[in-house]
């Protein structure tokens, strides 16, 4: 009988023990799921925002690869979001010309996981277009201080986009005064 009720007393201590480990299951569960609501809800304000900027906000992993682009590319780039992300590294969308000394240079800055700031730069639209940008950028590290991302918010550049329209006319009037100049006069 004594073991009877030993064992019925070691039966209510471990049944005691099991309800406590259900309610800080519980208790754990619920904090979980309160945490999830609150990221969601941050990460949808985030995307709400991203949404109404005017602007270009992307990130690339440590090899270019674009792994988040807002809906801000369709303004300045014509790309759909879906059709450069996880397919486009960040350097396609430079004008052939040059396109290889900016990913070198991109490349360094990312290497020394260097800020940077009002890097104006030509981006081809998918029409065909260069539009020229302002880009700011911050590298994303994991906790040993390793490259996991960069992200940038990219703007259309009018003061870029306005240099590069008189260029071209000081250009063209250019061509056209020494067109001018070679023909003999009165012909």
């Amino acid at each position: 009988m004594k073991d009877q009720l030993k064992t019925k007393q070691v039966l209510i201590q471990e049944l005691a023990s099991l309800k406590q480990k259900i309610a800080e299951l519980e208790q754990s569960e619920s904090v979980r799921k309160r945490d999830e609501e609150t990221l969601r809800e941050s990460e949808e304000r985030f995307t709400q925002m991203a949404e109404q900027a005017r602007e270009m906000i992307w990130e690339v992993n440590d090899e270019g690869l674009y792994t988040y682009v807002s809906r801000g590319c369709e303004l300045i780039t014509g790309y759909n979001p879906d059709e450069i992300v996880e397919k486009r590294y960040f350097y396609d969308l430079h004008p052939e010309e040059g396109r290889e000394s900016f990913k070198k240079a991109a490349f360094e800055v990312f290497e020394r996981k260097e800020r940077f700031h009002e890097l104006l730069n030509a981006v081809l639209t998918k029409d065909g277009r260069e539009v020229w940008v302002s880009t700011n950028g911050i590298p994303i590290l994991d906790s040993q201080g390793n490259l996991l991302a960069t992200a940038v918010p990219t703007t259309t550049s009018p003061t870029a986009n306005g240099r590069r329209r008189y260029c071209k006319r000081v250009r063209r009037d250019i061509d056209c005064l020494q067109n001018i100049r070679q023909k003999p006069f009165g012909s």
